[in-house]
């Protein structure tokens, strides 16, 4: 078989190598393999995992609250080293400043180990806001779903809950308030 009588077909994506002949006696080449299982594409694309420019972890970030005076303006920026998430101004950024704000009361106070800072039963926290429990369930869930979607790690550590207690706090001691 002469360079001149062999032609090369475009092999389909599964497709390799493999030969056979035709009626006129020429060569046609084309390399045939088996496409991978499918479970095993099934489980390498499991496992990819999604690729994140800009990793913002609330283990290590600092929440930067911007209040204004009349206290209806409420954003929340999450800042990590040089990066910075500016989050949608949401009402659920009052409940957030609220939780801040009483963390902040016990760290002054320096009465309490920090493992104790800030800690609230949620029906007086619901007093305190003018709030029903369900409201502050609500705030937390969005809040938490706000974060998730601006990819902040640990999203759902914002708020901490001692389940038996129904007591609440912030789940961080990094933020800062600013007001405007």
């Amino acid at each position: 078989m002469t360079a001149s009588s062999r032609r090369v077909l475009p092999a389909p994506l599964s497709a390799v190598s493999a030969a056979a002949s035709t009626a006129a006696g020429t060569a046609i080449e084309a390399r045939l393999s088996e496409p991978p299982p499918l479970r095993s594409m099934v489980a390498e694309a499991a496992s990819v995992q999604p690729l994140r420019l800009s990793c913002v972890s609330l283990d290590t970030a600092t929440l930067e609250f911007a209040v204004s005076r009349d206290e209806e303006f409420v954003s929340l920026t999450v800042v990590d080293g040089d990066r910075r998430v500016e989050l949608r101004p949401r009402a659920h950024h009052y409940l957030l400043l609220t939780l801040a704000r009483l963390r902040l009361e016990d760290i002054r106070a320096g009465e309490l180990p920090p493992t104790s800072h800030g800690w609230i039963h949620q029906i007086d926290l619901a007093r305190l806001i003018d709030a029903t429990e369900a409201k502050i369930d609500v705030d937390i869930f969005r809040a938490r779903k706000q974060l998730l979607k601006a990819e902040v790690e640990g999203a759902a550590a914002i708020v901490e809950r001692r389940a038996r207690t129904r007591q609440l706090r912030l789940g961080t001691s990094r933020f800062r308030i600013i007001n405007l």
